[in-house]
């Protein structure tokens, strides 16, 4: 199955197309390009790269976030877009999940949690544990407060977020600094939604809804302690 997953949930973009798991090619997706038409005139180059057209493509990915609300609207947009000729499948998984399964496999970590800052001294947070069978969501994604967040991040588990150099710099969030961090920032990467989403769709589950997870304290409901 020829999988094109769109990732502009952060700063670093990217567009990965895959043979189910596999990857054939990937791009990182500048701001510029993303302005106007111009993921349109990426795509067919990358399709070129990978040895596939746009109407071959069987499976439209979006990551749908947490993250820049615009870079996520976009990313469904487009995955719909290109979907509607032929009708395909247009399969969002979430961005941060995806960053989450990556970190656990290079880590070899049990519990992962994906963090960043949501604006009026709030962090959005998510925690996932690798089980022998898949990676399961522990704590949904939610706003705390720096001094929550220090209380509902495990001991033993690794923290990643796409913007550590400026969570790590503000003394606001000084009560998350004990946590376990992996101290560069990582952003999700394509190709990464993509094998989600394919290990999701080759077991018959579903897809998650087509709207993007935008964390704000004005929009979402804060967790409390």
């Amino acid at each position: 199955m020829n999988i094109l997953a769109l990732e502009l949930s952060s700063r670093r973009g990217s567009l990965a197309v895959l043979s189910d798991v596999d990857l054939l090619a990937e791009c990182e997706i500048s701001e510029e390009v993303r302005r106007g038409r111009g993921l349109f005139r990426v795509l067919p180059e990358l399709c070129e790269r990978a040895g596939v057209d746009l109407e071959s493509l069987d499976l439209l990915v979006p990551g749908r976030g947490p993250g820049a609300y615009t870079g996520l609207r976009l990313a469904m947009t487009v995955a719909q877009a290109l979907a509607l000729p032929g009708r395909r499948p247009v399969f969002p998984v979430s961005s941060g999940e995806a960053l989450a399964w990556e970190i656990a496999g290079e880590r070899s970590a049990r519990l992962v949690v994906v963090m960043d800052d949501a604006r009026r001294g709030k962090l959005w947070m998510g925690l996932f544990e690798q089980t022998p069978d898949a990676l399961e969501n522990r704590l949904p994604w939610t706003l705390a407060t720096p001094e929550e967040a220090a209380r509902l991040v495990p001991r033993d588990a690794v923290v990643v977020s796409p913007n550590w150099t400026g969570l790590s710099a503000r003394p606001e969030f000084a009560p998350i600094r004990h946590a376990r961090w992996i101290e560069e920032d990582r952003s999700p990467h394509a190709r990464w939604v993509g094998a989600l989403a394919w290990s999701r769709y080759s077991k018959g589950l579903p897809a998650e809804p087509a709207t993007p997870i935008y964390m704000h304290p004005a929009v979402a409901t804060t967790r409390s302690a």
